[in-house]
């Protein structure tokens, strides 16, 4: 018989054996991504374990998510491109999520949001909605060589144009690492006009999830590009990336992301995913040209209190004259009032 529990710290082992074990899990199932929210943002960890026979056969990562002002929400992955509901059956994967809906209405919150990949035939609930506007975009890293035959002549020269521009791989310590990860992100971000999570934010996930990596790519003594990775289950998850506008003539972007796979086949993933992309828009064509292939995401709301799923969409008005105006802000203010803004978006 399968039982439902949220998770304690007494399931820690046996859910991370679990999660070892399972080719779907991700950094962003791991109970020390929702302890870091939770110390960081205050957001309670609200993880729920299938249990048979007392042993874990399946998993739904959660966050209450408080939003001021509202009832608030239930969340799969904050602050990820992707996280799946996991279970060894669909039955139990469907027990999971029918248990999270009754946790949202107990916890009387707006909605839920599972940001699963699996479509939602899994479940047979009338009274979920789903949004299928994104994707990842996920490389098979097999061989370096067949991988840079398929990229085409334009990418090859224009990574070979940073090259001949002695862009290099930066040899610092990690907290220079992750300082110079963090200046050159919270400009880009500023950039795009969006808010930047807390520097404790990123320094705890850094020191507490295990394979975390930043690549800094450098140019005469400073950089200019940075992606932050964590590897898990053979696949190299992209976290957040950012480059410096001025060097764009110099090719930090595509240098930047050559040597993310080249550090995947060096470390034996076989996968790369580059993050999270809206469909046949910017980012996805980018992805596109290294080889990446779409993973399309199927994020699953259920709706309590609410009659319409959320939508941050960025061809609306208002969302323009927001991101407009936070452009314009100060960095050192962004950096500051970012934190307060972004923990509740997740």
């Amino acid at each position: 018989m399968i039982e439902i529990k949220k998770y304690n710290k007494n399931y820690f082992v046996d859910l991370n054996k679990y999660l070892k074990s399972n080719k779907y899990a991700t950094p962003f199932h791991l109970s020390e991504w929702y302890n870091i929210i939770e110390s960081v943002y205050g957001h309670k960890n609200e993880t729920l374990l299938a249990l048979e026979d007392n042993k874990v056969c399946g998993v739904l990562p959660l966050s209450l998510i408080k939003v001021p002002f509202t009832k608030g929400y239930l969340a799969s992955g904050p602050f990820s491109s992707h996280c799946e509901i996991l279970g060894d059956s669909d039955e139990i994967k469907a027990e999971l999520l029918d248990y999270a809906i009754k946790l949202t209405q107990s916890l009387n919150t707006n909605y839920s949001e599972i940001k699963n990949i699996s479509n939602i035939n899994i479940v047979n609930q009338t009274s979920l909605e789903l949004n299928t506007a994104y994707c990842s975009m996920v490389l098979e890293c097999d061989n370096e060589d067949k991988i840079w035959k398929n990229l085409s002549k334009t990418l090859r020269n224009e990574i070979r144009n940073g090259i001949k521009n002695n862009l290099t791989l930066s040899d610092e310590s990690d907290k220079v690492k992750l300082l110079n990860f963090y200046k050159l992100l919270a400009i880009t971000m500023k950039r795009h006009g969006t808010p930047i999570h807390s520097f404790q934010f990123y320094k705890n996930l850094f020191k507490k999830i295990e394979n975390t990596e930043i690549i800094n790519i450098e140019y005469e003594g400073k950089i200019i590009a940075t992606n932050l990775l964590f590897g898990y289950n053979k696949t190299l998850h992209s976290l957040a990336s950012a480059s410096d506008g001025g060097y764009w003539k110099y090719k930090p972007n595509q240098y930047l992301w050559w040597e993310c796979i080249k550090f995947a086949l060096n470390n034996g993933y076989q996968y790369l995913d580059f993050g999270r992309s809206k469909v046949n828009q910017g980012t996805f064509l980018f992805k596109s040209k290294f080889g990446a292939k779409p993973v399309y995401l199927n994020y699953i709301y259920y709706l309590n209190k609410i009659k319409s799923m959320p939508n941050i969409n960025d061809e609306n008005t208002k969302f323009k004259f927001a991101t407009s105006l936070w452009s314009k802000l100060p960095l050192s203010l962004t950096k500051q009032i970012g934190p307060y803004l972004i923990k509740y978006v997740s």
